[in-house]
C-alpha cells in the first residue's frame, strides 16, 4: 500500500484512511474466523451505515464468505427475519426488543454472553395459566376473538385474496390442494373458544369444500360477486375460519378464485404464504395425483413454546414501565368538520401514484442518514396529521410482525401484534428535523415490542370511549411479498379487494410497486371521517414526499442523530 493514509472513505465528520480500514478490517476477519466464518458462508450484517459496516463487509469478502445486508428499520417482518436467523444459529431464543435494545453487534454480543436461557426459556414451557386440552390465543387473536363476539356483523377480520385464473383449471386438482393446504396448517383448523380462557381448540375441522358458482360475465362481475359471498359470517368458535369460492367466466377458459381466512388464523404475510402452498399443491396434484412432501407448518402448541421461550428473555418490566409513562395522558386525533355520514357503512378509499424518482430520493436520505423508508414516511404522516388537525399530540399504530422463527416464513397464521408510536414535541416540529426524532422515538417503540397492544390500553389507562384507544389511526408501510398464484399451465393475476370494513377511523397505507414506485392509499370510515378530510390528507401526503428536499434532510438527520 502505496499511500495508506490517503482517505478510504468520510461518513458524517469521520474520515477513515486506507491503512486504518486495512488494519480494522484484518482484524474483524480474524475474529470472524475465530467463528466458524469462511469460504462459502453467508453472513448477515446488522450495522449502521458507516466506516464499520464497509469494514465488515470487507472482512467477510477476506474470508471468501457471502454477505446480506439486513436493516431493521420500521419495516417489522425485515426485522424478525433477522432476530429468527440469528436465533437458528445459536440455537437459543432472541428477542426481538433486545435488537432495538442493542444495535450494535458489539453491544449485542455483550448482552448474548452475558444472558443465558433458563431451562424453561429453552424448552419454551407453556405458561401454567395455559389450559388443559389447548392452546392459549396470543394476545391479538384475543382480540379478533373478543371482537367476533362482541360484534358477530363485524367483518373488519375478513381477509380476502382473488386471483383470475385464465386457462383450462383442473377442478379436481385444486379442489385436493385447498384440503391439502388445510392439512398442512393446523391454524386453519382450529376453533378459537373463549373459555375456560381464550384458546386454541383441535384440529379436527374438515377441510372447506370448493364452492363453484354460476358463470359470470367477467373478472369485474365475477369479483364483484365474491365480494359479497366471501363477506358471509365465519363462525371460528366451530372451526369454520376460511372459504373457496371459484366463480368460472362465461367466455369458458377463465375464472376468479376467490379465498376469505378470519384474521384469527391470517395476517398479510399469510397471503403469499397461502398463495404458494396452493400453488405448490395444485401442481404435485396434476403432476403426480399425490400431495406434496412437505413438512407441517409449527403447530400452536410449537409456536406458543417458542413465544414463551422468548419472552423469558425480554425485559418486560422495563418495557412497561417505559410505556406506561409514553402512553399515560395520549390524547385523541380530532379531526376537523363533519364525519361523511352518521350511520356506519362500507370504508371510504382515496389512492394515488408516486414514481420511482420520488422512492430514489427517499432512500436516499434514509440510507445517507442511517435511518429508514418506513421512519421518513411515518415523519411526513405525522407532520400532516399535525397541519390537518391542529393536533401538536397524539398517537400513530403500526403492525409489528410476530415471526420470530425461521419456521413461520412459510406458515399462515396470526403473527402479527399493534405497536402505539406517540408523536408530539421535536416529532411535529418545523423543518426536516422532525424525521430524526421520529426515528428516536421509533426505535423506542420498537424496543418495547415485546408489550401487545391489549396490555398497553391497560397500562395507559385508555379512557373507555366509542372511539378505539391509544391511537385512531394506522400507519401501514406494506413490505408483504405479492401472493403470486404460480399454477402451471395457467395464467394468474392477483386481485385485491377493498378493506369490508375497518376497525380504526383512517387506515393510510403505502405499497411499494414492482416499477420502484409507491401507491398512496387512504381507507377510511365515512362515520368518522370526511371525504373531504380524506382526500386532503392524501393530496398532503402526496405532496410532501414529492418536493421532499433530500440534502435538507440529509443534514437535519446527522444533527438529529449526533443529539
Amino acid at each position: 500500500m502505496t499511500r495508506p493514509d490517503a482517505v478510504a472513505l468520510i461518513h458524517g465528520e469521520r474520515t477513515v484512511g486506507y491503512g486504518e480500514l486495512d488494519r480494522t478490517a484484518d482484524a474483524w476477519a480474524h475474529s470472524l474466523a475465530r467463528h466458524g466464518v469462511g469460504p462459502g458462508a453467508l453472513v448477515p450484517v446488522l450495522l449502521p451505515r458507516g466506516a464499520e459496516l464497509v469494514t465488515a463487509i470487507l472482512a467477510i469478502l477476506e474470508l471468501g464468505a457471502a454477505y446480506a445486508l439486513l436493516d431493521l428499520g420500521g419495516a417489522s417482518l425485515a426485522a424478525g427475519r433477522v432476530r429468527a436467523r440469528l436465533a437458528s444459529e445459536l440455537g437459543r431464543p432472541v428477542p426481538l426488543s433486545r435488537l432495538y435494545e442493542h444495535p450494535t453487534a458489539r453491544t449485542l454480543a455483550a448482552w448474548l454472553s452475558r444472558s443465558q436461557p433458563t431451562p424453561a426459556a429453552e424448552s419454551g414451557a407453556p405458561s401454567p395459566a395455559a389450559p388443559s386440552g389447548g392452546v392459549p390465543l396470543t394476545p391479538m387473536q384475543r382480540v379478533y376473538l373478543t371482537r367476533h363476539l362482541l360484534f358477530p356483523d363485524d367483518r373488519s377480520a375478513h381477509c380476502a385474496v382473488l386471483w383470475s385464473i385464465d386457462g383450462d383449471l383442473d377442478l379436481d386438482a385444486l379442489d385436493s390442494a385447498i384440503a391439502d393446504v388445510h392439512q398442512r396448517h393446523q391454524v386453519l383448523r382450529a376453533s378459537s373458544v373463549p373459555a375456560p380462557g381464550p384458546t386454541a381448540l383441535g384440529d379436527a375441522s374438515p377441510a372447506p369444500v370448493l364452492e363453484a358458482l354460476p358463470a359470470a360475465r367477467d373478472a369485474e362481475a365475477a369479483a364483484d360477486v365474491l365480494r359479497d359471498i366471501l363477506m358471509e359470517p365465519l363462525d371460528i368458535t366451530e372451526g369454520d375460519v376460511r372459504r373457496t369460492v371459484l366463480v368460472p367466466l362465461e367466455s369458458g377458459r377463465s375464472a376468479v378464485l376467490g379465498c376469505v381466512v378470519h384474521h384469527i388464523a391470517f395476517d398479510g404475510w399469510s397471503e403469499s404464504a397461502l398463495a404458494a402452498d396452493l400453488a405448490t399443491a395444485y401442481n404435485e396434484r396434476r403432476r403426480t395425483g399425490r400431495a406434496p412432501d412437505r413438512p407441517a407448518a409449527p403447530t400452536a402448541a410449537e409456536t406458543h413454546r417458542s413465544r414463551t421461550a422468548r419472552l423469558a428473555l425480554a425485559d418486560l418490566d422495563r418495557q412497561r414501565a417505559w410505556l406506561t409513562d409514553e402512553l399515560t395522558g395520549v390524547p385523541e386525533l380530532d379531526w376537523p368538520g363533519a364525519p361523511a355520514r352518521t350511520e356506519s357503512g362500507p370504508p371510504g378509499r382515496r389512492e394515488t401514484l408516486l414514481d420511482s424518482g420520488v422512492t430514489a430520493r427517499l432512500d436516499a436520505a434514509a440510507a445517507h442518514a442511517g435511518t429508514t423508508r418506513f421512519t421518513l414516511l411515518l415523519a411526513r404522516y405525522g407532520r400532516l396529521l399535525a397541519d390537518l388537525t391542529g393536533c401538536r399530540d397524539f398517537a400513530v399504530g403500526t403492525p409489528v410482525a410476530q415471526r420470530h422463527d425461521s419456521a413461520l416464513e412459510t406458515a399462515v397464521g396470526c403473527h402479527i401484534d399493534m405497536a402505539c408510536v406517540r408523536l408530539r414535541g421535536a416529532a411535529l416540529a418545523d423543518g426536516p428535523g422532525a424525521a430524526a426524532a421520529t426515528g428516536r422515538i421509533v426505535e423506542r417503540v420498537f424496543a418495547a415490542q415485546d408489550i401487545a397492544f391489549d396490555e398497553m390500553v391497560r397500562l395507559a389507562k385508555a379512557p373507555r370511549t366509542s372511539r378505539p384507544p391509544l391511537f385512531q389511526t394506522l400507519f401501514v408501510l406494506q413490505d408483504n411479498a405479492e401472493p403470486t398464484l404460480a399454477l402451471d399451465g395457467l395464467r394468474t393475476e392477483f386481485l385485491r379487494l377493498p378493506y369490508p370494513q375497518l376497525p380504526l377511523e383512517v387506515q393510510t397505507e403505502v405499497w411499494p410497486l414492482a416499477d420502484g414506485g409507491l401507491r398512496l392509499v387512504v381507507n377510511y370510515r365515512p362515520d368518522a371521517v370526511s371525504h373531504t378530510v380524506a382526500q386532503e390528507l392524501l393530496k398532503g401526503f402526496a405532496d410532501a414526499l414529492r418536493t421532499f428536499d433530500t440534502f435538507d434532510t440529509f443534514d437535519a438527520l446527522r444533527s438529529g442523530s449526533r443529539s
